[in-house]
């Protein structure tokens, strides 16, 4: 006898035997687990800006905090983290992840590059050098 015979003689067992199967699928299914998750790293952006001979505060009030004020006006941000020190500055910026983001930074980050030039060149008149 063949699964095709037997199916049409016995609809009843047929059917149970579909259930069971869709039953032990659908279990099956929530007890899978993902091996792996791809890994995504969240795009990030870090600003590193010098001044020669300032100190820690003037780093910090002259150009971490109006930088960090510039960079807050950015649309999907997730956290921004800056550390001044003598003579160095560092400010990391975290975006969220997605693709319109994604798009979004490549356009900041070029206005970001104009504004720490703008910076750049005002401090270099403070200094009193030529531009």
């Amino acid at each position: 006898m063949s699964i095709a015979s037997t199916s049409v003689k016995r609809p009843v067992l047929t059917l149970v035997l579909s259930a069971f199967i869709v039953l032990f699928g659908a279990i099956g299914l929530t007890q899978v687990g993902v091996r792996e998750y791809p890994s995504i790293d969240p795009p990030i952006i870090n600003v590193r800006t010098s001044y020669t001979g300032a100190n820690a505060e003037i780093i910090a009030n002259q150009i971490t905090e109006p930088l960090e004020s510039a960079i807050n006006g950015i649309d999907g941000i997730r956290a921004i983290t800056s550390n001044s020190r003598d003579e160095q500055s560092n400010i990391t910026v975290e975006f969220k992840s997605s693709q319109l983001e994604k798009d979004l930074i490549t356009t900041d980050r070029r206005e970001l590059q104009e504004l720490i030039d703008r910076k750049q060149q005002s401090s270099e008149i403070l200094r009193g050098e030529n531009i």
